[in-house]
C-alpha cells in the first residue's frame, strides 16, 4: 500500500482509487468491457474516464472544463492539487514523461503513482494560479506548449504541463 499522505491524498480517496483500480482490472479481464484493450479508444472513453470521473467527484474533485489531447485534469474543491489521468495510451506516456522531468526548478511539484493492477500512471500536482496576462509571464514560458505556466501561492512561476507528448 502506498503512503498516500506523500501524495496529498486522504486515506478515503486512496481506498477509492484502489477500488477504481480493482473495478477496471476486473472489467478488462472478466466484465462486459473485456473486449477492450489499452490501445482501444473505447476503453478510455467508455470505461476509464467515466469511472475516474465518478470516483473523483465523490471526493470533491471536478473535471476541468476540457480534456487535453491525451489527459484529463481534475481539481479538488480546495483548489490546491490537481489530478491528471490519461485519456489514451499517449496520456500514460505523458504522465510518465512529466513525472520524470519534475526536478526542473521551473516545473510544478508532482507525484506519480500507478494503479496497482492496471498499471495506469496517475499524476498529482500542485495547483497553480493560471490567471495571469501573457505580458506578466516570464520569458521562458514560451518554451512550453501554449505557455502553460502559472504561479505558486508565493508568486513563483512554474510550468504545469511539461510533457513532450
Amino acid at each position: 500500500m502506498l503512503n498516500f499522505s506523500l501524495y496529498m491524498i486522504n486515506e478515503s480517496l486512496a481506498n477509492s482509487i484502489q477500488e477504481l483500480d480493482e473495478f477496471l482490472f476486473n472489467e478488462l479481464n472478466n466484465g462486459i468491457y473485456s473486449k477492450y484493450k489499452f490501445e482501444d479508444q473505447g476503453f478510455w472513453q467508455n470505461v476509464f474516464l467515466p469511472k475516474c470521473t465518478e470516483f473523483l467527484m465523490k471526493f470533491g474533485f471536478g473535471k476541468y472544463p476540457e480534456c487535453g489531447r491525451h489527459r484529463c485534469t481534475f481539481i479538488n474543491k480546495n483548489r490546491n492539487v490537481v489530478i491528471k489521468v490519461p485519456s489514451c495510451e499517449t496520456g500514460m506516456a505523458s504522465n510518465e514523461d512529466e513525472y520524470n522531468s519534475r526536478n526542473n526548478m521551473q516545473h510544478a511539484n508532482c507525484k506519480m503513482f500507478f494503479l496497482n493492477k492496471t498499471r495506469i500512471p496517475i499524476i498529482i500536482m500542485e495547483k497553480l494560479n493560471i490567471d495571469h496576462p501573457y505580458k506578466d509571464l516570464p520569458d521562458w514560458a514560451n518554451e512550453y506548449d501554449c505557455c502553460q505556466v502559472g504561479s505558486t501561492k508565493s508568486g513563483k512561476f512554474k510550468a504545469y504541463d511539461y510533457s513532450r507528448y
